[in-house]
């Protein structure tokens, strides 16, 4: 349903409080303030949502809750020196306030990657070490919470930090297993569809996979069969050919609107100024003028999938994530590009990113083995984990594990947990639904 703006907006300067204003007592213009506030910020509409609290704050200054919200609304507006403000007073005036010490970390850590790309790194090492700070007083404040763990987790990681890093990690699994579980699976059970996509016929000897990523990709499609998925596969084909069968595959979201989707891939992957690319067969190491239109990158999927109905969307990308360059050979993985990797977007609000490395680094295949898809595949099968937990569990295994530690690969998760926590915490992939509703429907043109 669209948004619709509360029929009296923040003033705007110059503007005078009609009759109506001034008959409200202060509390009660404080709340209208406050309503306003919250319905801008739901929609996303910051910069009204900052006016609003703006004006709430000049009534109630010393209110945390709504000084951190105001935060992040300056942050979403890139507004950073007034989100570390707002932060920073919230807790100033409550020293023990666990969210607003997680977000200036959060904050932190951002504008030390930014710092890192620009060429900064004695800023950027500032900024992490300010990010660590933080989350260690959420920590202390919380030790029930696992979001600063998490968050931590990932820039000990980042850091090289590796034995801090899995301690974390294990901390949060912990703290999973204590949670009483606020449901058994989702109100209902939608529709499951997967497109399970691997290459590895490669150009060249030296390019070649030897069977491995399809190996890895039939143990997922068989494996997601067995739960109930609709599973398409799409094995060894050009960039246009892949295209057709990620149009297919959101074709089918529309035929079964609300369900729930999965894309699944294992072969070579690289990156162009941060948008990661599923490398397709003919690829031989150049880039030829054309690739970025022909072969599928992650943007080109969540492109795809924002208008395909779909209640729920999760990628798992077994494939590297360094720096495509032009050159005969692109199977060692290994970083030569002086540039830093950014995020991809645009992300969707029901989507769930799982990467098995980090930018700029390689996913191994260990023999004919995908490391990451090991691990994905254990605990992916396991009926007492939901999502969020399989995704724990593959992390920690993965980074737990030699050979990664060696090369250097941790697995990524890309997620707007405000919007898919929940989820993620409700769904199970070996776990079978309550309230099933009707199967996919087939189609012939597969």
């Amino acid at each position: 349903m669209p948004f619709s703006a509360p029929l009296f907006g923040p003033p705007v300067p110059g503007d005078q409080f009609t009759p109506w204003r001034q008959a409200l007592t202060p509390e009660g213009l404080a709340f209208h303030y406050y309503d306003l506030g919250e319905a801008y910020y739901k929609a996303s509409r910051f910069g009204h949502a900052i006016q609003a609290y703006d004006q709430y704050l000049t009534l109630k200054p010393s209110d945390v809750q709504v000084l951190n919200k105001r935060g992040v609304a300056k942050a979403a507006k890139k507004d950073y020196v007034g989100a570390i403000a707002d932060y920073s007073m919230a807790i100033a005036i409550n020293p023990q306030f666990y969210n607003a010490y997680l977000n200036r970390g959060n904050l932190w850590v951002y504008l030390g990657d930014f710092a890192q790309k620009v060429g900064l790194p004695e800023i950027a090492q500032r900024d992490y070490q300010l990010a660590l700070n933080d989350y260690g007083q959420a920590v202390r404040i919380n030790p029930m919470n696992s979001a600063a763990y998490e968050n931590r987790a990932e820039l000990y990681s980042d850091l090289g930090l590796h034995n801090l890093a899995l301690q974390d990690k294990g901390r949060v699994i912990q703290l999973q297993k204590m949670k009483t579980p606020t449901s058994l699976g989702l109100p209902v059970c939608p529709p499951r569809v997967a497109l399970v996509l691997a290459n590895d016929d490669y150009v060249g000897y030296d390019n070649d996979l030897q069977g491995g990523p399809l190996r890895d990709a039939e143990r997922v499609a068989s494996l997601l069969r067995r739960q109930g998925f609709y599973v398409m596969t799409c094995y060894n084909q050009n960039g246009p050919a892949m295209k057709a069968q990620v149009r297919q595959f959101t074709n089918k979201l529309r035929e079964n609107p609300g369900a729930v989707s999965l894309v699944y891939y294992s072969g070579h992957g690289g990156s162009i100024n941060g948008n990661n690319y599923l490398i397709p067969t003919e690829f031989t190491g150049s880039l030829p003028p054309d690739f970025e239109q022909s072969a599928v990158s992650v943007d080109y999927l969540l492109k795809e999938l924002k208008n395909a109905g779909s209640y729920f969307n999760m990628i798992f990308l077994d494939a590297c994530r360094t720096p495509l360059m032009n050159g005969p050979l692109f199977r060692s993985g290994k970083t030569a590009l002086k540039q830093w990797e950014t995020e991809p977007g645009p992300g969707l609000a029901n989507t769930w990113i799982e990467y098995a490395s980090r930018p700029k680094m390689p996913a191994i295949q260990k023999g004919n083995e995908g490391l990451y898809t090991k691990y994905l595949v254990e605990f992916m099968g396991r009926p007492d984990l939901n999502l969020k937990e399989v995704s724990m569990y593959t992390s920690y295994a993965l980074e737990s594990d030699p050979t990664a530690q060696r090369e250097g690969q941790h697995a990524r998760t890309q997620t707007d947990l405000s919007h898919t926590e929940s989820i993620a915490q409700a769904f199970s992939f070996a776990r079978h639904c309550a309230n099933p509703l009707p199967h996919v429907r087939l189609s012939t043109t597969l």
